[in-house]
């Protein structure tokens, strides 16, 4: 008797090790609930000459952002659902033996097509065109390639 005692609990034993088992969460999982992806924005700058009172024309301009220099068509990738607002520094460089500098800044909102605009003045320093000006209108624009 203590046989077939022994015999039935190693089967149920045996039965309860083999039993299946639902991963945790499979119910509750559901293909729209899965993680979204992240956006992916393209940064597109335009740059127009509005003025220039004998000022110059070799010009130099350059975008910087969270301390390192950026280029137009630049893409920036962010977790999905967030809506950051990215600081844009313009430096703008008329230069010559004496190179005269224009600064401006500008807020770009990271949403599908949100521009944002500054204008940057450039005053000549020296020489016979001392304290004329050249004014630069600087344009960014956020274009979103990927939800």
């Amino acid at each position: 008797m203590r046989k077939w005692v022994c015999i039935v609990c190693g089967v149920l034993l045996l039965l309860t090790g083999c039993a299946k088992q639902t991963p945790p969460n499979v119910e509750t999982m559901r293909p729209e609930e899965s993680k979204p992806t992240d956006a992916v924005y393209t940064l597109n700058f335009t740059e127009t000459l509005l003025h220039n009172d004998s000022v110059g024309n070799d010009w130099e301009i350059t975008y910087t952002c969270d301390g390192r220099t950026i280029v137009s068509g630049e893409q920036w990738t962010v977790p999905h659902g967030t809506i950051p607002t990215l600081t844009i520094d313009v430096t703008v460089i008329e230069k010559d033996k004496y190179s005269d500098i224009g600064y401006g800044s500008l807020s770009v909102v990271l949403r599908d097509e949100c521009t944002s605009s500054v204008t940057v003045t450039v005053t000549e320093s020296s020489g016979c065109y001392r304290n004329r000006t050249a004014r630069w209108e600087i344009s960014c624009k956020a274009e979103m390639k990927a939800p």
